[in-house]
């Protein structure tokens, strides 16, 4: 199906939705901050909204017109169906017409960075809290029960090994050493 001529049938019904809305006048006596609109028939403007919505969700993913109509159209329906906010999104449907070209939203290329700079001071911490783990056990183990506890961590060994070396340990060394790594991860 031909895009540009699927957009053009949309601003055409658009358009025909819009000669249709009507004002709605104040009751007498009665004040109202904003003025009231009635479309001529809330299904074809239903109708008309979501299958616009889908051809440019489908044929436009990733422009900056998606998010553009469904603002228009939020707009529209919040302001009581305003003429005003639907030219806005027939609008938005007639600059597919004039520059088809997909526009990608740029807000995706700014959240990259972001990440990026909080894994590199993720990285650092967890360095930190390694280098003091490390100092914890070498002073509440021996040489020798440090040597095996190090070398079943540098071997990927599961928790459960790791932990059973520790009681082999006795538990008084076992005691301490979770005593000193709470203590120094809470203060």
């Amino acid at each position: 199906m031909d895009n540009t001529l699927t957009i053009k049938q949309l601003i055409s019904e658009g358009k025909e939705i819009s000669q249709g809305i009507r004002h709605i006048p104040a009751r007498p006596n009665s004040i109202r901050y904003e003025a009231e609109f009635q479309l001529a028939d809330d299904a074809v403007y239903e109708r008309w909204k979501n299958v616009t919505l889908r051809i440019l969700s489908t044929n436009y993913s990733d422009d900056i017109s998606v998010s553009d109509f469904r603002n228009a159209m939020d707009e529209f329906e919040k302001k009581h169906y305003a003429p005003q906010k639907m030219t806005k999104m027939i609008g938005i449907l007639e600059a597919l017409i004039e520059i088809p070209t997909v526009i990608s939203n740029q807000k995706k290329n700014i959240v990259t960075p972001q990440v990026v700079i909080n894994n590199n001071n993720n990285q650092e911490q967890t360095v930190n809290l390694n280098l003091q783990l490390k100092e914890e056990l070498r002073k509440s183990l021996t040489g020798e029960q440090y040597d095996e506890l190090l070398d079943l961590i540098n071997h990927k060994a599961d928790k459960k090994t790791i932990a059973d070396k520790i009681k082999e340990f006795g538990i008084n060394v076992a005691g301490n050493l979770l005593a000193s790594i709470i203590y120094n991860r809470i203060l």
